[in-house]
């Protein structure tokens, strides 16, 4: 197990990327451990661009909701806005799970 500290004005979400590069799950059987998990849950603090081009880049999905003023600035935009996130309110409700 390893332990990610920082100093406490430092926030969450820039430690969001140092925690995912040091997470690792035990195999059932034998095998190096995996790295990375299906799929991650997280709260609104995490719907920054960069935290979710890491999970992209990493191949995980996510359940995050987006903010209310990202998607106000997005449909502002028009067709230029871009396409909002995904997101399941079913698999968001199960964020408490590990």
């Amino acid at each position: 197990m390893s332990i990610v500290i920082a100093a406490g004005q430092r926030r969450d979400s820039p430690q969001f990327e140092p925690v995912l590069k040091k997470i690792r799950m035990a195999r059932l059987g034998s095998g190096r451990p995996r790295t990375r998990s299906d799929r991650d849950r997280a709260g609104k603090a995490y719907a920054s661009r960069k935290n979710r081009t890491c999970l992209r880049r990493r191949g995980m999905r996510c359940a995050i909701p987006d903010k209310a003023d990202q998607a106000r600035n997005r449909k502002k935009r028009g067709s230029r806005g871009g396409r909002p996130p995904e997101f399941d309110k079913g698999d968001y409700r199960e964020r408490h799970a590990v």
